[in-house]
């Protein structure tokens, strides 16, 4: 599929309301369906080979998902399509560091995927938690959420930045809220070179994570 429109992949999806049970911090906002959308962390910045994407594709994807700067745990400043998510396959999620209920709970879960993904993680997989808050959530605050949680830790970013710029991107994966406190608990993961995007609602089991996870890129959208 060569003559991809990111925005309207995106934008024009139809939002779905997921049973979030426990995990609500208040109104959910689905992500839109992105099943069509479009350096290891520690070496972000320097020269990496990465899986062939057409340049148009590419190009077409840097201005959707956008190229702002972002600023992650260890204060490294990071081009977020060019530096975060070009050529990985990722999992995404949304947090603030005052939240005391679900976004540690969220964390926890992932802590779980990142052991059951084995070697494959920071290897062929990287997290990437966004602060809905960047106000508040500069680096030291994201730095000490992480390694309270035992996240701080090779292939996983937590990013923060200018305001406008972050929530801009936040923008892009649907999860746009005015109240961190209502914020999304969806997760969502992708293979950003094969345009292979799904879903990840909270309530998903550790298991089945990771089975997704590991299967990027070979199902519905793989090669596109």
């Amino acid at each position: 599929m060569n003559n991809i429109n990111w925005k309207c992949l995106i934008c024009t999806a139809a939002l779905t309301v997921l049973p979030l049970t426990a995990w609500s911090h208040g109104d959910e906002h689905d992500a839109h369906d992105l099943s069509e959308t479009a350096r290891s962390i520690e070496g972000t910045g320097e020269a990496r080979e990465e899986v062939s994407m057409d340049p148009a594709e590419r190009e077409r994807a840097l201005q959707y998902f956008t190229d702002n700067t972002v600023v992650d745990q260890n204060g490294r400043e990071l081009k977020f399509f060019s530096d975060v998510l070009a050529g990985r396959k990722v999992v995404i999620d949304f947090i603030f560091t005052n939240c005391d209920a679900t976004c540690p709970i969220a964390t926890g879960k992932l802590n779980q995927v990142r052991k059951g993904l084995g070697e494959s993680f920071g290897k062929d997989v990287f997290f990437i938690s966004i602060s809905v808050d960047p106000e508040r959530d500069d680096p030291a605050a994201l730095k000490a959420y992480a390694s309270k949680h035992d996240a701080d830790v090779p292939g996983w970013l937590f990013l923060t930045g200018d305001p406008e710029s972050v929530r801009t991107i936040i923008k892009r994966f649907g999860q746009s809220t005015n109240k961190v406190e209502q914020h999304s608990s969806l997760m969502i993961a992708g293979d950003v070179t094969r345009k292979h995007w799904i879903k990840l609602p909270p309530y998903t089991s550790v298991p089945q994570m990771v089975m997704k996870v590991d299967q990027l890129g070979t199902l519905q959208g793989a090669g596109g």
